[in-house]
């Protein structure tokens, strides 16, 4: 008889972690990027201030989350990108006809926007992000797994989570580098954090120090590590889905978006939109394309969750850039 798979009680403890509607929900909100406090998320998700806690706290110690405190408040947001990927590839996974249909015609409202265009933690997603990847791709700047073609840059393939099981917590669980906290104010999310967006914060709500980021921070263009490691260059991507082409790294630096190079996290990813069903761009390409649609104007948020909208800024230039029609960003 074999002996069990070391792996399967760390896998069974994250699975755990998960299969609760309150920390599924905490989850799924803190996908935005921003770092949250406990109060917020205890209105977002519906439930008392200690219940939720309660919930926080495991999250926390089996390393899903991290936290950071200043002050009287509690900050909390996805310990890193992989945690951010794992969440997001499981909501793929739900069948459309399972989400319950909304109750009211904002909850409805808030749904079209959502798919219409959203950050998934630190890149764009939704039809806005199927749109830029389409175009990419179109243009010979981006290409998917299998396809023939010159040498693209790809990336380790670095999405496998960690064994949550190995240590207990993960590496840099309770010890989040930078806040990474970012967005718009909103009823039932962080009233108003900085980060992917460039949004700025209320004098009244303080949030952790630090805005650059280290592992995990949705700020960065990618998850920082070693000096030198840079991503190989291969032709089926490394196994991350999608390959920037010659061209594609030059159109990046064309346009004046600056991509990490030293760092572990892929150049370029595959991320299943969980609302179009098929992928969009993601990895350190799609961090760094995010961040410059805020700064430069072309996106902003709206409403108090992940939606984003493109703005008449945003249309010339994608028109330009990548020839898409402003009908498709709408």
């Amino acid at each position: 008889m074999t002996s069990k798979d070391v792996r399967a009680s760390g896998l069974a403890a994250v699975a755990s972690l998960m299969a609760d509607e309150t920390r599924a929900a905490c989850l799924l909100a803190l996908l935005d990027g921003r770092a949250w406090t406990a109060g917020e998320l205890a209105r977002h998700a519906e439930v008392a201030a200690s219940t939720l806690s309660e919930h926080l706290g495991k999250l926390v110690g089996g390393g899903l989350l991290a936290e950071e405190r200043q002050g009287r408040h509690r900050y909390v947001r996805l310990a890193d990108a992989r945690t951010a990927q794992l969440v997001e590839d499981l909501a793929a996974q739900v069948a459309p006809g399972v989400a319950p249909r909304p109750r009211t015609l904002r909850a409805s409202n808030a749904g079209s926007a959502m798919a219409r265009g959203r950050t998934c933690y630190d890149h764009l997603a939704g039809r806005l992000g199927i749109t830029l990847t389409d175009a990419l791709t179109t243009r010979g700047l981006l290409r998917g797994a299998g396809e023939e073609g010159d040498g693209s840059e790809g990336g380790e393939a670095s999405a496998v989570p960690r064994d949550p099981g190995a240590a207990g917590t993960p590496a840099n669980a309770g010890t989040p580098g930078s806040a990474g906290a970012s967005g718009s104010a909103g009823a039932s999310g962080p009233a108003g954090t900085s980060g992917p967006a460039g949004a700025s914060e209320p004098a009244d709500t303080p949030r952790p120090a630090g805005a650059s980021g280290s592992t995990g921070t949705p700020g960065s263009a990618g998850v920082s590590g070693p000096a030198g490691a840079s991503p190989g260059r291969s032709g089926d991507a490394s196994g991350t889905g999608f390959g920037l082409t010659d061209a594609g790294l030059r159109w990046f630096a064309d346009v004046g978006i600056p991509l990490e190079r030293a760092t572990r996290r892929p150049l370029v990813r595959a991320c299943l939109d969980w609302t179009e069903r098929r992928p969009h761009l993601a990895g350190v390409a799609g961090a760094a394309l995010c961040r410059h649609a805020f700064d430069a104007g072309w996106c902003v948020r709206i409403g108090s969750e992940r939606a984003v909208k493109v703005t008449a800024t945003g249309e010339r230039a994608l028109g330009e850039l990548l020839g898409i029609e402003p009908g498709a960003l709408r």
